[in-house]
C-alpha cells in the first residue's frame, strides 16, 4: 500500500514538472538584461538581431552579362552591406534553377528565395506589368521608366495583381532601355518600313504592336536568336543595343535605328512572400533601401552600356540612323493609335495603373 502511495505521489510530481515546463517558454540571457539584442518586429513577434539569412537567388543571365554586372551584383552587395552581413546570397546565374519564364513560379513555390523576372514573358502572372508599362511612346529612356515603376510598384492595384496575390513580393524593379530596330542592312526609318517584314516578337503587348504595324512577329528563345537572325527567319531584331551581345547577333547587325522608343521591358526581382513577411522590419527596410540606391545606378549603367555599344558599332562601320523629328512624329502617331486600340479591351485596374505610371513619369522627364 505504501509502495502504491509513493508511486502515485511520484506521478503527480512528474506531471507538475511537465505542466510548469510547458507553461513557460525558454528564455535567453538577453530576455532579462538591459542590453537585449532582440526587438519586437512589426507583427509583434520577437526578432533576433543576430539572425542571418543566406538567400538563394536565381537569374537567367550569365555571370558577366551587363544586367548581372550593373544591377544584380551591386544589389546583392548593397543588401549585405546595409544589413551588416546578416543577409547574403547563393547566386545561381545562367538559368541553373530554371528558365526566365519559370522564375516567378520557382520563387512562389519556394525553390528559390529570390529570382529575376521579365514581365513581358509572363503575362499570366503579371497581367499589368506585362501590358501597361511596356507600351510604346511612354518612357523616354530606361531611367525615367525605372524611377516611375519604382514609385508605383508597391501601390494598389499593381502590388496585389502582379505580386502578392500570387505569393511573391517585388524587392527590385527596373525598366530596360527603350527598344529600337536592328537589321542586316534594311533601313527602318518609319513604321511603313516594317510592313511585311518578319520581326522579333518579344511577347505580350510588344508582339501585338508588331502585328498592329503590319509586320509578322516571330518569337524565339535567346538561344535560338542567332540562327533565326542569321538565316533571315527574323529580319528585324526588336531590342536595345546592349542586348545584342546577349543574343549573340552583334556581328550580324549592319543597320540600327535609334530613337524609335518602340516599347520597354519591365524587369526586376521577386522574393517569396512568406519569407518576406518573416523578415524583421529593419531587414525589409535595408533591402528596399538597397533597391532605391541601385535602381538609379543600374538604369544609368544600362544606358551607358547601350551608348558604348552604339559607339563601337559606328567604329565598325555599321549604319546608325537617329530618327529625325519628322520620322519620330510618324512613330508617335502609330503609338497613339496602338495605345487607343489596345486599351479599349483592358480592365479598369490596367487603366488606373497606366494613369499612375504616366503621372510618375512626369517627375523624371
Amino acid at each position: 500500500m505504501m509502495r502504491k502511495g509513493i508511486s502515485f505521489l511520484l506521478l503527480v510530481f512528474l506531471m507538475a514538472i511537465v505542466i510548469v515546463g510547458c507553461g513557460n517558454e525558454p528564455t535567453s540571457q538577453s530576455d532579462n538584461t538591459e542590453g537585449s539584442s532582440e526587438t519586437p518586429s512589426e507583427n509583434g513577434t520577437t526578432a533576433d538581431n543576430d539572425q542571418t539569412w543566406t538567400l538563394t537567388f536565381a537569374s537567367s543571365g550569365g555571370p558577366n552579362d551587363p544586367y548581372t554586372r550593373d544591377t544584380i551584383y551591386p544589389w546583392m552587395e548593397k543588401v549585405t552591406e546595409l544589413t551588416n552581413g546578416r543577409v547574403d546570397f547563393d547566386f545561381y546565374p545562367s538559368g541553373q534553377l530554371g528558365s526566365l519564364v519559370d522564375h516567378y513560379q520557382i520563387v512562389r513555390d519556394g525553390i528559390a528565395d529570390i529570382a529575376s523576372y521579365a514581365a513581358v514573358y509572363i503575362p499570366n502572372d503579371m497581367p499589368i506589368s506585362s501590358s501597361v508599362l511596356p507600351l510604346p511612346g511612354l518612357s523616354q529612356s530606361g531611367y525615367d521608366g525605372t524611377m516611375a515603376y519604382k514609385d508605383i510598384v508597391h501601390q494598389s492595384p499593381l502590388l496585389e495583381t502582379d505580386f502578392t496575390n500570387s505569393g511573391v513580393y517585388p524587392v527590385y524593379v527596373q525598366v530596360t532601355e527603350t527598344f529600337d530596330f536592328y537589321t542586316k542592312g534594311d533601313e527602318i526609318r518609319v513604321p511603313e518600313d516594317l510592313k511585311g517584314k518578319q520581326v522579333q516578337g518579344l511577347g505580350g503587348v510588344l508582339t501585338e504592336l508588331i502585328s498592329f504595324i503590319g509586320a509578322t512577329p516571330i518569337s524565339v528563345t535567346q538561344n535560338e536568336m542567332f540562327e533565326a537572325f542569321d538565316r533571315g527567319i527574323i529580319e528585324v531584331a526588336h531590342i536595345y543595343p546592349s542586348t545584342a551581345d546577349t543574343y549573340g547577333i552583334t556581328d550580324l547587325v549592319k543597320y540600327a535605328t535609334v530613337g524609335a522608343r518602340a516599347g520597354t521591358g519591365p524587369v526586376g526581382f521577386v522574393i517569396n512572400l512568406d519569407l518576406w513577411n518573416e523578415f524583421p522590419e529593419d531587414i525589409r527596410e535595408a533591402i528596399l533601401q538597397a533597391s532605391d540606391e541601385v535602381a538609379e545606378g543600374g538604369s544609368k549603367g544600362n544606358y551607358e552600356d547601350s551608348l558604348r555599344t552604339l559607339g563601337e558599332w559606328e567604329e565598325q562601320g555599321k549604319a546608325i540612323h537617329t530618327l529625325t523629328a519628322e520620322e519620330q512624329a510618324e512613330w508617335d502617331k502609330v503609338y497613339e493609335e496602338f495605345r487607343e486600340h489596345y486599351l479599349s479591351d483592358v480592365s479598369d485596374d490596367h487603366r488606373k495603373v497606366l494613369e499612375m505610371f504616366q503621372e510618375a513619369l512626369k517627375n523624371y522627364q
